[in-house]
């Protein structure tokens, strides 16, 4: 199944049909999601993809690669927000249901962790934070 879609800034075109200023690509490939965050991010926009696409094809796996993104116009208050979002796809993505989030460094890959520990409680859905693509795939491969 390829699915794709841009959220959060309208799709600008060039003659050549370039997409340019998109802070959030979404892709499926190989039944996993695929979330490409570039520059800076709202929670508007992380939200938006996050609806758009578990709306559309509610898939098991996602990776949010945020290598290339800031998400430092988020207040740490407004990620049960996305969290909730990310929720509310629960039943549709079915048990077993993983996401995880490919990030610069240790200490968003700390924050990241942290956030998904607290909010463990009350999500159905598993979280973990990890600095490669491939730690990435490896845990969304895993069956534990």
């Amino acid at each position: 199944m390829a699915f794709a879609m841009l959220a959060g800034t309208e799709r600008q075109q060039r003659p050549a049909d370039r997409i340019l200023e998109v802070p959030i690509m979404v892709t499926v490939k190989d039944e996993v999601a695929w979330f490409t965050g570039t520059g800076i991010l709202s929670q508007e926009e992380i939200l938006s993809a996050i609806d758009g696409l578990f709306s559309e094809s509610p898939v098991k796996r996602a990776i949010l690669d945020l290598r290339g993104a800031s998400l430092s116009d988020i207040s740490p208050d407004r990620f049960g927000a996305i969290t909730r979002a990310g929720q509310a796809h629960a039943a549709a993505r079915g048990p077993g249901a993983r996401t995880v989030v490919c990030v610069p460094n240790e200490a968003s890959q700390l924050l990241v962790r942290a956030f998904a520990a607290y909010s463990a409680d009350s999500s159905v859905i598993r979280y973990d934070a990890f600095l490669t693509i491939e730690e990435c795939l490896d845990w969304l491969g895993r069956d534990d």
